[in-house]
């Protein structure tokens, strides 16, 4: 008599709980105010800096950032984190917006503020912060509004991995505020640089025309961002000034969460919170079908 024998190998340790917010962002906008353009080397292919679909899971102790993009990440500079050009920006705003101010070199104010930032970046976390994070993020502004020191309020992974198009960045839950109190949220995306502007963090400048390292589109002086991509219509970022005398950040708004979102959120947070309510064949689904492009199948007949 024939037996088979199915095996589940798991060619990824990526596993998700709860789905608690997803975006979808414009497709080929990844040029910052409308005019911005990609350095000349090949390293940066098209699509690159295009966030597709940005997603947050719940998991039992972290929370999973998911950020996807219109080409595949790679990593020819070697970097430890595991890819190479981009980085990312996640700010959150818990009903507080402590900061205007986003991260050194993002050269970019919010509107109604933000709490926490949470800092994607290829290069190792010990160096980040004590190359690019510390020392640069204690007087961060343009020429009209007060500097801040917007230090408390950064952020970094401790896990990433790569699926191709996708980045998976782990944070703690100790380090968040309860996600429960989130009412806005906006991502950003810049090109990463290891030896940036003595006062940006580790973001690759936009200049007035593209060279082989450096975007086009922006101004040979100091002040307009530095951001491609961002969460929404991101024709805002084109309200700066930027010239030999004066330089002004321009002011964006985040992406509100609505009554919807944040009934969803709740109901994620009681799955796991109650765990004698906790249905562990749904929540097995739920990782099955976030993980069924890493399973493959094999059938042993024996």
């Amino acid at each position: 008599m024939k037996r088979c024998l199915l095996f589940m190998v798991l060619i990824s340790n990526v596993v998700f709980g709860q789905l608690i917010f997803t975006y979808k962002d414009i497709v080929g906008d990844d040029n910052g105010p409308g005019m911005y353009t990609y350095p000349l080397d090949p390293i940066f292919e098209t699509g690159s800096f295009d966030l597709k679909t940005f997603s947050i899971y719940l998991e039992e102790d972290n929370y999973v950032f998911v950020f996807e993009v219109d080409s595949n990440f790679k990593n020819n500079w070697k970097n430890k984190n595991g890819w190479d050009i981009q980085m990312f920006d996640v700010y959150l705003n818990f009903d507080e917006g402590r900061y205007t101010q986003a991260v050194a070199g993002r050269n970019v104010k919010f509107n109604d503020g933000w709490d926490k930032v949470i800092v994607v970046s290829p290069e190792d976390n010990e160096k980040m912060w004590e190359k690019e994070i510390r020392g640069k993020n204690e007087f961060v502004g343009d020429d009209i509004y007060n500097p801040e020191n917007i230090l408390d309020g950064i952020i970094t992974p401790e896990i990433f991995e790569i699926k191709e198009n996708k980045l998976f960045a782990k944070v703690n839950k100790d380090k968040l505020k309860d996600m429960r109190k989130l009412t806005a949220i906006q991502v950003f995306v810049m090109g990463t640089d290891a030896y940036p502007d003595a006062l940006y963090t580790y973001v690759r400048k936009v200049n007035e025309f593209n060279s082989q390292w450096r975007f086009g589109g922006g101004s040979d002086y100091f002040g307009n961002p530095n951001v491609i991509d961002m969460l929404g219509d991101n024709s805002s970022l084109g309200n700066y000034l930027s010239t030999e005398d004066e330089s002004v950040y321009p002011i964006i708004d985040m992406i509100k969460l609505s009554k919807k979102n944040k009934k969803v959120i709740e109901k994620k947070f009681n799955i796991l919170n109650n765990r004698e309510n906790y249905n562990t064949s749904k929540y097995n689904n739920v990782c099955l079908n976030t993980l069924k492009e890493n399973i493959f199948y094999v059938i042993f007949i024996i």
